[in-house]
């Protein structure tokens, strides 16, 4: 999928087109049986990919600014903050153009149709998500988006992760787990850092160090 991208840019780029826009090549984050997740860096008036014919997807958002946005049956401009998700459906053909303000940072979420490893809780604690200071942006029947910011001294209670996760990092920094048993483990975290997670992990989440602010999209 990632030469897909690339070979429209050549292709744009190759047409000699005196007004084209040259899309933003975008760096492949993750990619697996559920998602291809792909790494965005906008500058004032640069534009990026169009998402997918065959594949839904999700917009995350580590840094903002004014987005114009333009699809097969529609254009809009909006002004997206850290933690907004816009959900994309299937032959939308939307592409992001930075307008206004940035760099913008988005996390484009390719959504796979293998169905997500959700699981039951068999704990007595709660879902990881929702949890108190979590901001919910978007819900479907498809993925669940949020962001959170981990502070010193309002640690996140003990949770079991059910579903499958993009975690996107804005920050450096460091988290604190703990498991029941009481084994703390320091987890670093690095900007712009992008990752997939897995269910089935019980522990409890306090600020390490640094600032510590991510997105987070579940898939359901």
């Amino acid at each position: 999928m990632r030469n897909s991208w690339g070979v429209a840019v050549a292709a744009l780029m190759i047409s000699g087109a005196a007004h084209a826009e040259v899309p933003v090549l975008a760096s492949k984050a993750i990619d697996n049986d559920q998602v291809t997740a792909w790494d965005i860096t906008l500058k004032a008036g640069q534009q990026g990919p169009m998402t997918p014919a065959d594949q839904d997807a999700v917009i995350l958002f580590l840094e903002g600014g004014t987005i114009k946005s333009d699809g097969k049956s529609a254009s809009s401009t909006a002004v997206h903050a850290f933690g907004d998700a816009v959900f994309v459906p299937k032959g939308s053909a939307m592409r992001d153009t930075l307008v206004k303000g940035g760099p913008a940072h988005e996390v484009v979420v390719w959504l796979k149709d293998a169905k997500p490893k959700t699981i039951a809780n068999p704990t007595k604690y709660p879902a990881a998500w929702p949890r108190p200071g979590a901001v919910k942006t978007l819900e479907n029947d498809r993925v669940i988006a949020w962001h959170y910011s981990w502070l010193d001294g309002h640690p996140a209670p003990m949770h079991f992760h059910i579903r499958q996760q993009v975690v996107a990092e804005r920050y450096d920094g460091a988290i604190k787990t703990i498991t029941p048993d009481g084994k703390a483990t320091m987890g670093p975290t690095k900007a712009g850092e992008i990752r997939f997670t897995e269910p089935a992990r019980l522990h409890s989440e306090e600020w390490g160090s640094g600032k510590v602010s991510a997105v987070i999209l579940e898939l359901k």
